[in-house]
Formats: C-alpha cells, sequence, structure tokens
C-alpha cells in the first residue's frame, strides 16, 4: 500500500434497529483497493479492541475478545447478514 489511504466511516442505527455503515472518501484521496481497505479495516477492529480492552481485568478483556471474534464469525457465514448490501469500491 502505497500514500496515505484516508476512509470516512459513517455509522447510523435505522428504525430497525440494524446499524448501517456507509464508507466514504474525500475527492482528491487516494481511492484504496479491496484488499488495501480489507488491511485498514481489520487494523482498525484490531486497535480499537485494543483501546476497549484497555484497563479491563483479565478475564473481561478475555470476553471482549471472544464476543468480537464471535460476532464476525456469525456475520461472515450468515448469509442474511449482509443480503441488502451494495459494494461499490470504485466510489469508496
Amino acid at each position: 500500500m502505497e500514500g496515505i489511504k484516508k476512509i470516512i466511516i459513517e455509522a447510523e442505527v435505522k428504525e430497525d434497529g440494524r446499524l448501517y455503515l456507509n464508507f466514504n472518501r474525500f475527492k482528491d484521496d487516494t481511492l484504496p483497493n479491496r484488499f488495501e481497505l480489507l488491511s485498514i479495516m481489520v487494523s482498525a477492529l484490531v486497535m480499537s479492541t485494543r483501546v476497549a480492552c484497555k484497563d479491563l481485568e483479565y478475564e473481561k478483556q478475555g470476553r471482549l475478545i471472544t464476543d468480537v471474534f464471535t460476532n464476525l464469525k456469525k456475520d461472515l457465514f450468515n448469509g442474511d447478514s449482509f443480503k441488502d448490501l451494495d459494494i461499490r469500491l470504485e466510489e469508496l
């Protein structure tokens, strides 16, 4: 990955209780490809999980990390999780 890649994440909980995400960028920013986007998002998840674990007791850290993995696995392998997903990386 060359250069700085910036991604704007907009999140909103809608009436149906689901969290909706939109990825955006500034007009002149370099567009990350899908593998760069994946790398950025995985790294961001790891960093935000570590920040959330800070100052928690060891047992609570383990539960939090287990919950993160459980949710990832549940959503990745559930075909209904993203049935309305609209992927437009070229417009990111």
